[in-house]
């Protein structure tokens, strides 16, 4: 009978599950056939956004709570047999315990509880969703965006400083959990989180037990991880927070020697902690009683190790013999020596060395500065650049040395205050250190492509030095946070993270060459990073080469191919779920096709996902300025130029606020506020922002630079339309006096305003005269919108009004001289 309702049990539970998964399926389908969208999956008032990880006996989702405006992880443990409601009971009252545990360096739980399929909203999921569990427990908890503690540990090479400070964080946490009467049981690399501020959790208390005071436990089945089990766990003896502490021990000691201590199967493990012989001399990893007291923490015995967690760190916590200042002074004091002043001076003396010795540690920021920009290539870039012959090549070379001048400076200083806030302020953490030098390192690096390029300059790249050094990226993200975080993952393999960041490398000098109009080359730079992220099969540099080549495109005209790229680089993106890389890619996918390809309602589309992500992403000014500027010319090309003006202004506010007054992009901006003036024919206010553009460009490029050109073509528009016809004739000759020969777009541009300067102003020779310059103009100068044939015919006409005009007048004035003849 007893086996019956057993059986029964079991099949009731097996049919709920099935019709659980015929949910999921049968959503699917009816997605599929009917192209609907599926609604979000939800537990009770949560809904469920993707899967983050696994932890023991159970799956973790990213998720969001609508009640409380958050974020949230939620851990669900999957319960299908009748018999695992003990279990099921079990858990939910360990994880009331954990709730109740508040420290800094364990993750939060907010909520637990039982659920079932019903307690599911699920129509269709798509691949980051399935395999929810139909039924079990599910556990709120706090979501640490970061990485574990074995991937901060891979990421790059770490201090034995650095490794101690992140354990010392986490073993925090295990004494806070401990003094709440919580054994972890599974402390390991994988259970500590370290999050994007640099903040150490320890979490996944999924095998946890709850003890009967610190010393008690009950014996239970082996549980745990086999490489950093306690000898107890190997032989199902009892758990004491002891346990944990022998696990902490093995992992600090994997991290500092960067080998794991054991190999073979678990009884081989077993054997060897039995013996204690695996235990090798640490060096100069860590002082004599740090490392004596690691070794405590792994002895064999629970009874040998420290009483507590607490006790263990305050050893690990102390160096060489050295008492901080407050114990120095605390045996003044009590030695009865208050005056004798000179051994309170010599403290603080020895404090002050201290501190001059971990400043002069920060000073090497400028050093290694000077191995790409120094005074040696400061004077090679000038010369290669005033060498080019072109008339602003001083300007040039003047305005970039000076530039890079700024940016050498600038990234020096922050270089030396990352490190004193961690090394001499103590205000920053190891982990938010490292963070912030690898991206100081990456902007260092783009420092010496420029000035390569530069140095191998033609041209062309003399053209658009200036926004080449622009192009460097923002020192302002090495301070960000978020921005840090969200670099995509490397994968722990060493080859193939050196590819990798070789790819990375590689688009940043791709970036460089797009700036400074060598737009060929940089397409195939990126190109070739493309096909090796293909072979890598890694999405996040699919992406980004995906992206750099669209604007390889975009800067060659090609929009129509540009376009295509930014859409592959859309797919890799949120494939990969950088929203970095697809807010970016979304700006200028917007630009392209609603301003360059002149489809405005499509770009808005595109700009309003554009604003979606970037609100997804959290703050980043850069990117903002950004969307303002090409929301102000999407506004422009649908025809509002008041809201064009409105945006650009916002733009404009913000490139100053970022880049400073001097920036090329603030030039840019200024004049494309002009232009919107112009088209609302309110010219005093047009003419005010074009001479603003203009003083910028001609004292940052140079009097001839091309660039200048085009303020002078506005101004001429303007001068123009306010019947100012000789004062638009002398700007427009301006112009023309910078673009004419240089075969770009610029001349024809130039020519076309005079040709119209010369028809107002009744010029009709003029105006024949810069027709037939257009015309002898090959093809691909063309503006979009003339076409070649149209141009020809209306010079055709030019040229036989002008004939005919002639022939009127020698009629007119020849039977005048006969009649005086006669």
């Amino acid at each position: 009978m007893e086996a019956e309702e057993s059986f029964e049990a079991q099949m009731r539970e097996a049919a709920r599950v099935d019709a659980f998964e015929a949910r999921q399926a049968l959503g699917r389908i009816e997605e599929q056939l009917f192209a609907r969208a599926p609604k979000p999956v939800t537990l009770g008032r949560y809904v469920l956004l993707d899967r983050c990880g696994a932890g023991s006996g159970g799956v973790v989702y990213r998720a969001y709570d609508p009640r409380l405006d958050r974020k949230v992880a939620i851990k669900l443990l999957e319960v299908r047999r009748a018999r695992d409601r003990a279990r099921d009971a079990a858990a939910l009252r360990e994880a009331r315990a954990i709730a109740r545990i508040t420290h800094t360096n364990v993750v939060a739980v907010f909520d637990c509880g039982f659920y079932d399929e019903h307690d599911l909203a699920v129509e269709a999921l798509d691949e980051r969703l399935r395999g929810i569990p139909g039924r079990g427990v599910y556990v709120v908890m706090e979501l640490i965006e970061g990485q574990d503690l074995r991937e901060w540990m891979e990421e790059r090479p770490r201090s034995s400083r650095a490794i101690l400070e992140v354990f010392v964080a986490a073993g925090r946490g295990l004494a806070a959990a401990h003094e709440a009467g919580v054994v972890h049981r599974d402390f390991k690399p994988a259970n500590v989180r370290v999050g994007l501020d640099g903040r150490v959790c320890v979490l996944d208390f999924g095998l946890a037990q709850l003890g009967r005071g610190r010393g008690r436990a009950r014996k239970r089945r082996v549980v745990g991880t086999p490489l950093y089990m306690s000898p107890e766990q190997h032989a199902g003896s009892p758990i004491t927070a002891a346990s944990d502490q022998y696990s902490f021990g093995v992992a600090l000691y994997e991290a500092l020697t960067g080998a794991r201590p054991f190999t073979g199967g678990v009884e081989a493990i077993a054997a060897s902690k039995r013996e204690g012989r695996w235990i090798g001399a640490l060096g100069e990893l860590l002082s004599a009683q740090q490392e004596a007291a690691l070794r405590r923490c792994l002895a064999l015995r629970p009874e040998e190790r420290f009483p507590s967690m607490e006790a263990a760190l305050a050893e690990l916590e102390r160096r060489s013999g050295a008492l901080d200042w407050r114990a120095r002074l605390a045996i003044v004091v009590g030695a009865g020596v208050l005056l004798l002043g000179g051994a309170v001076l010599g403290t603080v003396a020895l404090e002050r060395s201290q501190a001059r010795e971990q400043a002069l540690q920060c000073s090497g920021g400028a050093t290694r500065a000077q191995t790409v920009w120094n005074l040696e290539r400061r004077e090679a870039v000038g010369a290669r650049l005033r060498a080019s012959g072109v008339s602003y090549a001083e300007t040039t070379a003047d305005a970039v040395t000076r530039e890079l001048d700024d940016y050498v400076a600038r990234w020096s200083a922050q270089h030396r205050d990352a490190c004193e806030a961690t090394r001499v302020r103590a205000e920053q953490s190891e982990a938010i250190l490292d963070l912030r030098m690898a991206c100081l390192d990456r902007h260092l690096r783009e420092v010496g492509i420029v000035v390569d390029t530069l140095l191998e300059s033609d041209t062309e790249v003399v053209e658009n030095a200036v926004s080449a050094v622009g192009a460097l990226g923002w020192l302002g993200a090495c301070e960000d946070l978020d921005a840090l975080g969200s670099r995509a993952r490397l994968p722990r393999d060493p080859l193939a993270r050196a590819e990798i960041e070789a790819g990375f490398g590689g688009l940043a000098e791709a970036k460089i060459l797009v700036a400074a109009g060598r737009y060929d080359d940089g397409l195939t730079l990126a190109s070739a990073v493309e096909d090796e992220a293909e072979r890598l099969d890694h999405g996040p540099l699919r992406g980004a080469a995906a992206l750099r080549r669209g604007e390889a495109m975009a800067g060659r005209g090609a929009f129509e191919g540009a376009e295509a790229a930014l859409v592959d680089a859309l797919v890799s993106a949120e494939a990969a779920r950088d929203e970095r890389l697809a807010a970016e890619a979304w700006l200028t996918l917007a630009w392209v096709r609603g301003v360059e390809r002149h489809e405005p309602e499509r770009g808005e589309v595109w700009l309003r996902l554009a604003r979606a992500a970037l609100d997804a992403l959290g703050e980043d000014r850069r990117l903002e300025a950004i969307y303002l500027h090409n929301l102000g010319g999407l506004r422009s090309a649908q025809g509002d130029y008041r809201a064009s003006i409105v945006e650009y202004e916002r733009a404009v506010e913000l490139q100053r606020a970022l880049y400073g007054e001097r920036d090329p992009a603030v030039a840019q901006t200024l004049n494309h506020i002009a232009n919107a003036y112009m088209s609302l024919d309110e010219m005093g206010p047009a003419w005010t922002h074009a001479e603003r553009s203009l003083a910028l460009r001609r004292e940052s490029l140079g009097e001839e630079h091309p660039l200048v050109a085009a303020c002078y073509n506005n101004m001429a528009l303007i001068r123009d339309a306010q019947g100012r016809h000789e004062e638009a004739l002398e700007l427009i000759r301006q112009a023309l006096a910078i673009v004419v020969g240089t075969s770009t777009q610029r001349e024809f541009v130039s020519r076309m305003i005079a040709a119209q300067i010369h028809e107002h102003r009744g010029d009709q020779a003029g105006r024949v005269e810069e027709y037939a310059a257009m015309i002898a103009l090959p093809d691909e100068l063309f503006p979009f919108f003339i076409e070649r044939r149209e141009l020809e015919l209306e010079y055709a006409q030019l040229v036989e009004a002008a004939s005919s005009s002639a022939s009127s007048e020698a009629w007119r004035i020849e039977p005048s001289g006969a009649s005086s003849s006669k």
